[in-house]
């Protein structure tokens, strides 16, 4: 899945660290101040499936959609080794706990 996220400022570390630290993330990218209306960044990831649910409850925990914006879009194909390892990490995770 691809994610996009409008942060307004003051949600934007909070947000990329929450990416970074998700195992079910991969490719996060930080636009500083791309975003006109409402005014903040923009931040994109791709998200494996079974991870959404998690990132989606912790991005509301912090208030994301009061100050912007979450929008996920499916992916039809991703080749690369990171969203492998991601997927990986993600079912890991789901095994644990």
């Amino acid at each position: 899945m691809h994610l996009r996220i409008v942060a307004s400022p003051e949600l934007v570390d909070n947000v990329i660290e929450l990416l970074r630290n998700e195992p079910g993330a991969t490719n996060v990218v930080h636009f500083p101040g791309a975003v006109q209306e409402p005014s903040g960044d923009m931040i994109l990831s791709d998200v494996v499936r079974e991870g959404v649910g998690g990132i989606l409850d912790s991005l509301r925990e912090l208030g994301v959609h009061h100050t912007g914006s979450i929008t996920l879009q499916d992916i039809d194909i991703e080749i690369s080794d990171a969203a492998d390892e991601a997927e990986c990490g993600e079912e890991q995770r789901q095994e644990r706990g």
